[in-house]
């Protein structure tokens, strides 16, 4: 046998046993961190979910194409919640009622409910009593797909029921806007329906090509690194879609300046804002607006841009600052999260994938939000 042979036998053999051994390594390293292997949203995720009150259901995220970063039980209430059941008729006299409204970030589906924010808030308030209470009642109303129009009508439906003492609105400066006025909601109809039909397809069959080994942790990090890669590129492999058209118009929202549909968009959410509490101060019940902002946002290029500052035209923080005037000028009591969240390290506060807020984010904003609540409760 000649040298030359013998030297590619032997060159093939190196690269097969540093190729095992890299897989291997990889392997071993990712069960002791305890990577799970990666699960891919598909379009029948959304027909497991029952959403109606008192249904049951295991919540793996909801934009198919996505990658899973959870799988929590959820039990509605009778009200269609993600919360304890609460009756109208106050457990005593002299209890204080926090009645919570928002979007998905109070639903917060991803979350078991003990680790929910309103949770952790009722909890507390129980256990330090700061108000001198008898007893305390949060009571969490949100909803996903949600802005401010339909938060009033649960102030409208719910708050003649519970009485609240106060109404505190979790409010979300990323999509709360968007589904504010007609427009922006219809762009962000369009590109959703894009994605459901072009991108999230090419993404899960990119990557159930790609991930061969099904309980394989090695295979499944390459796969998922590999499939996020792809999708936020995925104009370099088709010819179907630009770059613009696989970034989510929602981030609109945050671009500099403002195009004229956004500018009117700011304007009816801060008409509907405006209608907010005065409905409120109909139910005898003062409002407090919690300022959020994150990363959430259709498709994967879009939440990336967000997660790392965004380009040079992206102000992240933009809304943010609006919803901080607008409470101002109106005399409305008002909690920025950011720098709480932003101190514990964006990456560590939100889900991965899904851009929502995880266990920790929660914990991180349930401190201020409690001692928001506290130092503005009516006192008695």
């Amino acid at each position: 046998m000649s040298a030359k042979k013998i030297s590619w036998k032997a060159n093939f053999g190196l690269v097969l046993f540093s190729f095992l051994f890299v897989f291997l390594l990889g392997e071993v390293g990712l069960r002791i961190i305890g990577y799970r292997p990666p699960e891919i949203l598909t379009p029948d995720i959304r027909k497991t979910y029952n959403l109606n009150p008192n249904g049951e259901f295991i919540y793996r995220g909801y934009i198919e194409g996505m990658f899973s970063d959870f799988a929590t039980p959820v039990k509605m209430n009778s009200q269609g919640f993600h919360d304890v059941e609460h009756q109208a008729e106050r457990s005593n006299r002299n209890t204080f009622r926090l009645m919570v409204i928002g979007d998905s970030y109070v639903a917060a589906l991803s979350c078991p409910l003990e680790m929910t924010f309103f949770r952790q808030i009722e909890a507390k308030l129980k256990q330090e009593n700061p108000l001198g209470r008898d007893d305390y009642e949060v009571i969490a109303c949100g909803k996903g797909n949600q802005a401010q129009e339909k938060e009033t009508k649960y102030v409208t439906g719910l708050a003649p029921v519970y009485k609240p003492d106060m109404i505190l609105l979790l409010f979300f400066t990323g999509n709360d806007i968007m589904e504010n006025w007609p427009e922006t909601f219809k762009d962000a109809g369009r590109f959703a329906t894009v994605y459901k039909t072009i991108i999230a397809p090419k993404k899960i069959t990119f990557f159930n090509h790609i991930f061969v080994f099904r309980h394989s942790r090695f295979n499944g990090f390459v796969a998922e690194l590999l499939t996020s890669f792809y999708a936020n590129h995925l104009y370099w492999f088709t010819q179907e879609l630009k770059k613009e058209e696989i970034v989510s118009p929602e981030l609109g929202v945050y671009r500099v300046p403002l195009t004229p549909v956004w500018q009117r968009a700011y304007q009816r959410s801060a008409e509907l804002l405006s209608q907010l509490k005065i409905e409120c101060a109909r139910n005898g019940a003062p409002l407090l607006i919690a300022g959020l902002s994150g990363p959430q946002a259709i498709g994967d290029l879009g939440q990336q841009q967000l997660m790392s500052g965004g380009d040079s035209d992206i102000d992240p923080m933009q809304p943010a600052r609006w919803l901080a005037d607008w409470c101002k000028d109106n005399d409305v009591p008002f909690l920025p999260l950011e720098p709480a969240l932003s101190s514990a390290g964006k990456r560590n506060v939100y889900w991965r994938h899904d851009g929502h807020l995880n266990p920790y984010g929660n914990q991180i904003i349930s401190d201020p939000i409690y001692k928001f609540v506290v130092d503005h409760a009516p006192k008695k």
